[in-house]
């Protein structure tokens, strides 16, 4: 950090397409003018020197403790979660909220009994009880799976099948899984699929393909599909693609990646200039750790430090897949509660 610069650093473990995002962002602050008369100076994939006049942007990557300012959107881990120097624009994960439910609810017009597949089991993974929470106090049944009929994978769909659930839920959105949805639907299931991760392109596609046109995915943000009537969203997609124009990229296909790093580096630069031109990383950390707020309207957010190292942010949309091989949106980004 000097008088007219600011390092910030991704780690090895940032994503290329969630640096992209950031990039993106940071491109268009240094263009505006940069923040407090400092430009962004954006060093990607590198290691973190531990330097307290550091920051660090790790879009879906690992917080840990030190004297180092840590921006990110972890979806799968809690590695954000009471760590004091990070900042995690969509909460800590530990705890449950209501919003997936709650977006499956509005989508199918009801609730009804829903099946969440574990990774695991039950017991060892650290989602299935949030997941599970969220679908019943969206008013879902959730029916638990019968161990006595057996661990094999044939066996599991014959209880799923039998137990004809209006909804099964999917952890994430791996091949496994994807493949166990084809499974489902090839052994009769004819009920509603939705997914917690898989917000990509490819999955769309991989999902169309398999035939499974109709199942859905939650996004953290509002969804690049709802630009048309989105002006933050399309000023998201516009600056992704003059960044790749100007560094003479091919275009990076827009997912939930690319928006994780955008809206981290995001949150950063608005907590950069709420700090003031006298910058120090304790007063940047003073400034964002005082109840301060981040959001984009009706797109991310709202954030709050510290609060949100201890819960996450109910908020969220669904999309679902098109029948050809693309995401549309299915409801909207809104906001729900957390729960206890």
């Amino acid at each position: 950090m000097t008088d007219d610069s600011v390092t910030v650093v991704a780690p090895g473990s940032a994503t290329p397409d969630g640096i992209i995002g950031a990039a993106a962002r940071f491109e268009r602050a240094n263009a505006d003018g940069g923040v407090n008369g400092r430009r962004i100076l954006f060093e990607k994939g590198q290691e973190d020197t531990g330097e307290p006049t550091s920051f660090a942007l790790l879009p879906a990557g690992d917080a840990r403790d030190g004297s180092v300012p840590v921006f990110g959107a972890p979806h799968d881990d809690l590695s954000f979660c009471g760590v004091g120097e990070a900042f995690a624009v969509n909460g800590c994960q530990a705890q449950p909220s209501n919003i997936w439910g709650t977006l499956v609810s509005l989508a199918a017009g009801t609730a009804g009994t829903a099946f969440v597949v574990p990774e695991a089991t039950p017991d060892g993974d650290p989602f299935y009880d949030q997941v599970a929470a969220s679908f019943e106090a969206a008013g879902f049944t959730v029916v638990t799976f019968d161990e006595s009929v057996g661990d094999s994978e044939s066996a599991g769909l014959d209880f799923v099948v039998d137990a004809d659930p209006d909804l099964v839920v999917y952890l994430s959105g791996s091949e496994g899984t994807l493949e166990a949805a084809t499974g489902l639907r090839d052994a009769g299931y004819e009920g509603a699929q939705t997914f917690r991760t898989g917000y990509t392109p490819a999955f769309a596609a991989a999902a169309s393909e398999a035939g499974l046109d109709g199942v859905t995915v939650l996004t953290d943000f509002a969804p690049f599909e709802s630009a048309d009537e989105n002006p933050i969203v399309q000023r998201l997609i516009d600056d992704v693609r003059e960044y790749e124009e100007t560094e003479g990229m091919p275009e990076t296909p827009l997912s939930g990646e690319v928006a994780a790093g955008y809206w981290s580096a995001d949150a950063f630069l608005v907590a950069l200039d709420a700090t003031g031109s006298d910058l120090t990383v304790e007063r940047f950390l003073q400034t964002a750790d005082d109840d301060f707020e981040w959001r984009a309207e009706g797109t991310a957010g709202p954030a709050t430090w510290p609060r949100n190292r201890d819960v996450p942010v109910p908020c969220g949309a669904l999309v679902e897949v098109a029948g050809d091989g693309t995401f549309e949106v299915a409801v909207p980004y809104s906001c729900g509660r957390n729960l206890p």
